[in-house]
């Protein structure tokens, strides 16, 4: 979901389609980040395996995107 989130964003967005993608990288690890704490703290493994996926959705696709490697133009 993290990957959808950022590469849609950075795809719809009418210009800046790089600086959206970063923009949205950046929400997408703060809100991960969020979702991440109460879950340690309850110890629910699954949501914990959730937030990390979707950590390293959001980062894989806004590398891709940084080194060129994926058209959002």
């Amino acid at each position: 979901m993290g990957a959808a989130f950022v590469y849609v964003g950075a795809r719809i967005a009418p210009a800046h389609h790089r600086v959206i993608a970063y923009i949205l990288a950046g929400l997408g690890l703060v809100l991960s980040g969020f979702l991440l704490f109460p879950s340690i703290m309850v110890q629910n493994l699954w949501a914990i395996w959730g937030a990390i996926c979707t950590a390293l959705g959001v980062g894989g696709v806004t590398y891709y995107i940084h080194k060129g490697e994926t058209d959002i133009t």
